[in-house]
């Protein structure tokens, strides 16, 4: 697979500047990509940038921000809670419609469905949307395996409480659920993490359908 001019950007939001990677050409339909929280990213990160990779190859941008405590951010993630994500979510989105002269597709993966109607969008794309709840079980199950509490992540009491109450949000636009299997034990419940080159390239035929039926109607 050839480099799709991979390249690093920012965005401004309320804690300072934030990272985003970005993949493919900057005048085509945009991708703006919300990734699963805490250690469900770790799980997906890799098959994510195989989705984008596709994508850019096949002439769509694709961009990945660092949310505030998450990847490269230099905030603590102690000191983020949902409302956080959400405006990083919007102000990503805004810094790629002035940049770009059109508003993205947000493509949200997992639990990132709970902050991704935050985003100005044409439309929305999810997989495998999942609830706070959800999260929260599955690093308790590894906090009694392994005894670090949250997988290793220090995340407050409120925001624990907003995950464990908060739904996947109604974006206030043309929304669409990957209609793709996943065979096999999913990513995020592995052992450790990997990837899936057959999976990526199925959802990004999917993705890149849904942009081309945002980017028409």
């Amino acid at each position: 697979m050839t480099d799709p001019a991979l390249r690093f950007e920012t965005y401004r939001t309320g804690s300072g500047s934030e990272m985003m990677l970005a993949l493919g050409p900057k005048d085509a339909p945009q991708i703006l990509f919300l990734e699963a929280f805490l250690e469900e990213r770790n799980f997906l990160r890799r098959t994510m940038i195989l989705i984008a990779r596709h994508l850019a190859e096949a002439g769509i941008g694709c961009v990945l921000p660092d949310l505030p405590g998450t990847g490269d951010s230099l905030v603590s993630i102690a000191e983020i809670d949902l409302a956080d994500w959400r405006r990083a979510a919007a102000d990503a989105s805004m810094a790629i419609a002035k940049e770009n002269g059109r508003r993205p597709i947000v493509a949200s993966i997992r639990t990132a469905a709970l902050i991704d109607d935050a985003a100005d969008a044409l439309g929305w794309w999810r997989f495998a949307p999942a609830i706070g709840a959800d999260l929260l079980r599955t690093m308790r199950h590894a906090e009694r395996i392994g005894g670090t509490p949250n997988a290793g992540y220090r995340i407050t009491a409120n925001m624990a409480a907003e995950l464990e109450r908060t739904l996947p949000a109604r974006p206030p636009g043309r929304l669409r659920e990957a209609e793709v299997a996943v065979h096999g034990t999913p990513l995020w419940r592995r052992a450790e993490p990997a990837e899936d080159r057959a999976l990526a390239a199925a959802l990004a035929r999917d993705l890149a359908g849904w942009v081309t039926t945002c980017a028409t109607a």
